[in-house]
């Protein structure tokens, strides 16, 4: 292949105030040749340059397919995180409804305990007070009793 500096130094052999035919016909075959095989390989480059053109294509739509692809996932991630954050917020609040519930039934129950044990203590007392007035009453009765025994017994002693 003739270089760009082999041109530029070419020269022709002068004939009858011209240059020789068969040495100009001679070097048009040889950068003949030379154009037409920098031609073909020009079409090869093309072609190759197409071929990877439509291959960068290729590989630049699935890179957007797969950066897509991410965005998805980590939004779908983000998105389950949401929901799971906002179910377990709904599930603790729930959970802490039920426990104010059971505090506050408890306190009822207590209450109402304690009202009762109240109730209880009061009609305790109320008994033991007409229990304990019942035994006066009969210790009186009794004393009573035992007087008449003791002074009916005086009596008869002292009518005997």
């Amino acid at each position: 292949m003739i270089t760009p500096l082999e041109l530029e130094k070419l020269e022709f052999e002068k004939h009858m105030g011209g240059y020789k035919r068969t040495s100009v016909d001679d070097w048009f075959t040889v950068i003949k040749g030379d154009y037409e095989a920098i031609y073909k390989e020009n079409i090869a480059l093309k072609d190759k340059i197409s071929v990877l053109e439509e291959l960068i294509a290729k590989y630049k739509a699935m890179e957007d397919t797969m950066q897509s692809s991410i965005l998805l996932a980590q939004q779908t991630g983000e998105n389950a995180i949401s929901a799971a954050k906002q179910e377990a917020d709904l599930i603790i609040s729930r959970a802490r409804q039920q426990a104010d519930a059971a505090e506050n039934d408890a306190k009822q129950e207590r209450q109402k305990l304690l009202e009762q044990s109240e109730k209880i203590k009061h009609d305790l007392n109320v008994f033991a007070a007409k229990n304990i007035s019942l035994l006066k009453s009969q210790i009186e009765i009794l004393n009573q009793i035992n007087s008449d025994c003791l002074n009916s017994r005086v009596d008869q002693e002292e009518t005997d």
